[in-house]
C-alpha cells in the first residue's frame, strides 16, 4: 500500500485478448480482465480510493493483433502482422506515432487491445 497521500500504478494485459485468458508471458502469475480486477481490489481497498482505466497498446501491436484475428489461418496472420507491423514499428521508433502512456489511456473500457491500469490512491 502507497504511504499516505501516495498512489500506486499496477498494470496487467487485458485477459480478454488471449485465448484460455493468459497471454503465455511466463513472469505473469494471472493476468485480469477489468471486472476480475476491479473484484479483487474491491475485497481490500474502499472503492473511492482506486481506479480501474483500459490502457491501449502501442500502435504497431494492435495493428498486428487486429491482423492476426482477422485471418481463420493464425499462422498467416501471425506471419502477415509481424511483417506488415515493422514499417509501424520503425515510424514509433522514429516519434512519428506517438506512443506516449498518456495518449493510451482509454477510461473505462473493457474489450481494447492493450491491458488495464489500476490506480490506488492513499488519502
Amino acid at each position: 500500500m502507497p504511504r499516505p497521500g501516495g498512489s500506486a500504478i499496477i498494470t496487467t494485459p487485458n485477459a480478454n485478448n488471449y485465448f484460455g485468458g493468459h497471454s503465455g508471458n511466463p513472469f505473469h502469475f494471472k493476468e485480469y480482465r477489468r471486472e476480475e480486477l476491479i473484484a479483487c481490489f474491491s475485497e481490500i481497498i474502499d472503492p473511492r480510493y482506486f481506479k480501474v482505466l483500459a490502457t491501449s497498446d502501442v500502435p504497431s501491436t494492435v495493428f498486428r493483433n487486429n491482423l492476426r484475428r482477422s485471418f481463420k489461418n493464425k499462422q498467416l496472420g501471425i506471419f502477415l502482422g509481424r511483417w506488415l507491423g515493422i514499417p509501424i514499428s520503425m515510424l514509433e521508433r522514429a516519434g512519428v506515432i506517438s506512443v506516449a502512456p498518456a495518449r493510451m489511456i482509454k477510461g473505462e473500457r473493457d474489450n481494447l487491445i492493450g491491458g488495464f491500469m489500476a490506480e490506488i490512491q492513499k488519502p
